[in-house]
């Protein structure tokens, strides 16, 4: 419907249809909230909302990852360089996708670029996605120390070591 409105902006329409997609999945209806992003995408949308479209829907398996994916291609190919947490979120967002239509070995690298530059950003929110990204780059024996450190950093668990222990 918001792509039938007269007279508003296509900014205005792009925001208008990632709510009703975001309110789509909250539904259940992935699909239905794919097809939304994927118009919004496709519709010449800011980099802001490019990265709203890939990251609306989540968490999920099947053959909507494809999708995602290109969501994702789409919102990276728009964030300036400069902006790492919105890269990390969007690295990570597609890991998890490309991991449900790809294998593990097409994740290790965006997993691991996805932790490293939400670490740098210092971003909460893009350290918590980079740490819901597939952990085979820090996984086995040889990477059981690399996950804590990034998780307590998230929790805020080093700040509180750090003042109980002055």
């Amino acid at each position: 419907a918001a792509q039938h409105l007269p007279g508003v902006d296509p900014v205005t329409r792009a925001d208008l249809e990632l709510s009703a997609a975001a309110a789509e999945f909250a539904a259940g209806r992935a699909a239905t909230a794919v097809r939304r992003c994927r118009r919004v995408a496709a519709e010449g949308a800011t980099a802001a909302q490019l990265v709203q479209a890939a990251l609306t829907v989540r968490g999920l398996g099947g053959p909507l990852n494809t999708d995602l994916v290109l969501l994702c291609d789409a919102a990276l190919a728009a964030l300036p360089e400069h902006d790492l947490a919105g890269r990390a979120r969007v690295l990570a967002q597609r890991a998890l996708a490309e991991w449900e239509t790809a294998s593990w070995a097409a994740v290790d690298a965006p997993s691991a670029e996805a932790l490293r530059l939400a670490e740098r950003s210092g971003s909460p929110a893009a350290l918590a996605g980079a740490l819901r990204a597939p952990p085979h780059p820090v996984s086995g024996v040889a990477g059981v120390s690399g996950r804590p450190g990034p998780a307590r950093r998230r929790a805020g668990g080093e700040d509180r070591r750090q003042r109980q222990s002055r």
